[in-house]
């Protein structure tokens, strides 16, 4: 196949970077513009709102890593980049200010490298951390990063283990949320993002040699703590001031598992249980139960119209009544405690409270599609799972202005709280995600606003 080589000058037109990419993978990925040889600028930034994941190497074209890789490299573009699955693009940054052009074409050529590559980068100078060649980042859409080989590849990682890193690191984007902990009950295998859900409902406490296995357990009341004891240790559980000295008297009341036995304890309340194997707690053998209560989300402002009494978790779900001024009234006539109240019904309008409505979305749907409202309700878009937006300004299925009544668009998020919006102008509305192909593949939606009303 015949490798079709761009070979960009660097051109900095704007370093908006307050940071610096770390090797450890730490904060936001600082952006950087170049300009290839035609002229035509290259953002970052412009790539990752585009919804595209972003492979930066930083690379050498004399690095001997560098040539081992190259093929790796090579085949994850083919099976990510336009000819594939186009989820991400490729850059090469060429760091040695004495390579030339020629030798970046022969490289290409000879090793394969059919993505851009820039010439003469400083890595400081755009904002990120080099320690040795070949450096991959790997760019998300929503600014965050990580990095492969980041203290530079060694020739014992072979060029399809960089493929496969690379293609997994590309494949992580966009984020699936869930339990990601194979011994959770709600175990998901296609999540690759840990959201803190993981209900084990039973947990199982283990001896092996002078620990227990786990010694910390973090739960909910009411789930279930399994003891499988070797024989020579028991489990019992002890104060809070004798586990802290190594101490081995018993609780009164407490849970207490014999040598070598098995049972199971449950935590009634939000506490911490305390427990150690009596003749080897002087060498450390103890462990911790910590129970909580399972927050219950809801509203917890005392002053809103859903508050909820028994939420542990505010949920951004209150609604508040708002009053608004009166109108066409005006009092005559007064005489002590007596008054003649004027109410001019052409000139008063009646207000309704504002009211907060909300929108699911994912991939590729708003829930409800279309919804109908007051002048001067909120709309809040709840995001599902998935990188989205939504885009009141021009359609993306057409490229034509949508003429709203008010134009907006927000910017891409993979974050459940998505976007929000309190509707002033009364009228029709459309609405898409303009993140790649999403509203092609039905991601529109509709909000009809209503005036208020005018006995």
């Amino acid at each position: 196949m015949k490798k079709l080589l761009l070979i960009l000058s660097l051109f900095i037109v704007d370093l908006s970077h307050g940071q610096t990419a770390t090797n450890s993978a730490v904060g936001s990925a600082p952006d950087f513009t170049v300009s290839d040889i035609n002229g035509v600028s290259h953002s970052l930034y412009d790539y990752l709102d585009s919804g595209y994941v972003m492979v930066l190497e930083l690379m050498s074209v004399t690095c001997g890593n560098c040539i081992v890789h190259a093929a790796g490299t090579e085949n994850a573009y083919i099976t990510n980049g336009p000819s594939g699955s186009n989820k991400a693009r490729f850059l090469g940054l060429e760091v040695n200010a004495f390579t030339d052009s020629s030798a970046i074409a022969y490289f290409a050529n000879t090793y394969g490298a059919s993505f851009p590559i820039a010439n003469n980068i400083s890595p400081s100078g755009i904002g990120y951390m080099l320690y040795g060649t070949p450096t991959y980042y790997v760019v998300y859409p929503d600014r965050s990063y990580t990095t492969i080989c980041s203290y530079n590849c060694v020739v014992s990682n072979t060029s399809s283990t960089i493929e496969a890193k690379l293609n997994a690191a590309i494949a992580y984007w966009p984020p699936n949320l869930g339990c990601t902990d194979p011994r959770a009950l709600n175990y998901d295998s296609l999540a690759n993002l840990d959201d803190g859900s993981c209900d084990y409902s039973s947990y199982t406490i283990e001896t092996d040699g002078m620990s227990f296995i786990p010694d910390t357990i973090v739960c909910d009341v009411g789930d279930t703590i399994n003891f499988i004891l070797g024989a020579g240790h028991n489990a019992v559980e002890v104060s809070d001031s004798t586990w802290i000295a190594g101490g081995a008297q018993p609780l009164s009341g407490g849970f207490n598992f014999g040598y070598g036995s098995t049972g199971y304890f449950v935590p009634d309340d939000c506490h911490h249980f305390y427990y150690v194997c009596q003749p080897h707690a002087q060498l450390g053998m103890k462990g911790i139960i910590i129970a909580h209560h399972p927050p219950v989300l809801g509203c917890t402002d005392p002053l809103a119209l859903n508050y909820d009494s028994l939420a542990t978790l505010d949920d951004s779900s209150c609604v508040f009544i708002t009053c608004t001024a009166v109108t066409g009234v005006n009092l005559t006539n007064v005489i002590d405690d007596r008054v003649t109240f004027n109410w001019d019904n052409m000139n008063t309008s009646f207000t309704q409270a504002p009211v907060a409505h909300y929108i699911n979305a994912g991939n590729y749907y708003y829930s409800p599609s279309v919804l109908n409202i007051n002048l001067g309700d909120t709309v809040y878009w709840i995001n599902d799972g998935g990188y989205h937006n939504v885009n009141f300004m021009t359609n993306t299925l057409t490229g034509q202005p949508y003429n709203n009544p008010e134009s907006f668009i927000t910017n891409p998020t993979t974050s459940s709280n998505m976007a929000s919006h309190v509707f002033t102008v009364s009228g029709s509305y459309a609405y898409d995600c303009s993140v790649g192909s999403h509203a092609n593949n039905g991601m529109v939606g509709s909000i009809v606003v209503n005036s208020p009303i005018v006995p």
